[in-house]
C-alpha cells in the first residue's frame, strides 16, 4: 500500500520488502544483499533496513519460529 506515501518512501519500502525476501528465502548475507541493492557499505544498508522495517536485517533472515543457538544465529 502506497497511499498517502512520497513516491521516494514507497520506492524505499519496496526495495526493503525486497531485502527481507533475499534474507529470508535466498539466504543472502546482510553484507550480499547491501551490495546487490547498490549500497556501498553495508553499515548504511542496515541503517535504512532498520528504519523502514523496524528491526535489524541481522533478524530478518531468521524465519519465526527457527531455533536460536546461545550465540544468536540460527543453528
Amino acid at each position: 500500500e502506497h497511499a498517502g506515501k512520497s513516491p521516494l518512501l514507497y520506492f524505499r519500502q519496496l526495495k526493503m520488502e525486497a531485502a527481507r525476501e533475499m534474507l529470508r528465502k535466498e539466504r543472502k548475507s546482510v553484507k550480499e544483499v547491501a551490495f546487490s541493492l547498490g549500497y556501498r557499505f553495508p553499515n548504511d544498508f542496515s541503517r535504512a533496513y532498520k528504519s523502514v522495517m523496524g528491526r535489524s536485517p541481522h533478524l530478518a533472515g531468521r524465519m519465526p519460529g527457527s531455533r536460536l543457538c546461545r550465540d544468536g544465529y540460527a543453528g
